[in-house]
């Protein structure tokens, strides 16, 4: 049974990647890459439900925003029915090493589609939503995130929420360049500038065809339970980073292992730098602040890499006259 109300609110900074742009810095500490934003939004779940309903936030002056954020409130609607899904393998590997691990990989057949979950709550409400009155400006690179969050319904109460330094908008990810010509069947070392404020650091590669998907994850555990997209407990954190399932903050380099994306069409890695989240409950309201700073790059593209030059000992003899 789902709480009766569930706030989050998402503080998150992320190093988006354009077409002509580079996704990596030069030099580490060198911002020359594709720009950073800063982003926050946020999401309120209910079971209960109004005619007429209505829901905004007052928002601390730091942030630099409208003083009031109008939230888009919808209810739930019922599944669909799941449809005959298709299967592909799923290839799973872990762990930062220049070769495989013993015991890899972790092969898994899996349907390409699933049937919709039934929702656990009756209604839910956006910032910034859809259409006029919904939608939000840009945060300026000066904005801060500490303050005071005042929430306010007409259908499932109200709470406030304040977040100190600790919830700020962490810095940007700043990954080094690893070079032209990535050969993916070869190990691949990444690395980045580390992120002041972060406790622990999610890293990842996804590739694949049209027969399977292949996922690698830098933590040395495979199957660990790790949900980065809700927020975490320092003790969760804790417990993740003794489990080895996330990297610690002074890492600051991977490498995946060689040949386990060969085949692929493509590989994206991605890095997450995991801040200080907070989880309150008060009002009969359980609040979640997740702070986030992320990053996907490109490694790879069948489309566009080069041929491979065959070597002068690998060419066929030449005819016999």
């Amino acid at each position: 049974m789902a709480l009766s109300t569930l706030f989050i609110i998402a503080i998150t900074t992320s190093r988006m990647v354009f077409p002509g742009v580079p996704a990596f810095t030069p030099t580490p500490g060198v911002d020359e890459a594709s720009p950073a934003v800063r982003s926050i939004s946020m999401e309120l779940y209910s079971n209960s439900s109004a005619a007429g309903p209505e829901a905004s936030v007052t928002l601390p002056e730091g942030l630099k925003l409208s003083k009031t954020a109008r939230m888009q409130v919808t209810p739930f609607t019922q599944p669909s029915q799941a449809q005959s899904a298709d299967q592909i393998t799923v290839k799973t590997y872990w762990g930062s090493s220049e070769t495989v691990g013993t015991g890899q990989p972790s092969i898994k057949q899996m349907a390409t589609t699933d049937e919709t979950r039934q929702p656990d709550y009756k209604t839910a409400a956006l910032w910034p939503g859809r259409g006029k009155g919904f939608e939000t400006g840009p945060i300026s690179d000066d904005a801060s995130a500490v303050g005071t969050y005042k929430l306010t319904t007409n259908y499932t109460g109200s709470t406030a929420v304040t977040l100190d330094d600790a919830q700020n908008f962490l810095a940007p990810i700043e990954l080094a360049d690893p070079g032209k010509d990535i050969d993916i069947e070869k190990s691949i070392k990444l690395e980045w500038k580390a992120v002041p404020g972060a406790l622990a650091y999610w890293v990842a590669a996804y590739g694949g065809n049209e027969e399977e998907t292949i996922a690698w994850a830098a933590g040395s555990k495979s199957g660990a339970d790790v949900n980065i997209d809700t927020a975490l407990s320092h003790d969760e954190i804790t417990k993740m980073l003794e489990q080895k399932a996330l990297l610690g903050p002074d890492v600051t380099s991977v490498t995946i292992p060689a040949g386990i994306f060969k085949g692929s069409t493509g590989v994206m890695f991605t890095i997450t730098a995991i801040g200080a989240d907070k989880v309150q409950e008060k009002d009969g309201v359980k609040t979640q602040v997740i702070v986030r700073s992320a990053a996907c790059a490109p490694l790879y593209s069948s489309k566009y890499a080069k041929p491979k030059q065959k070597s002068e000992d690998n060419l066929p003899a030449p005819p016999q006259k």
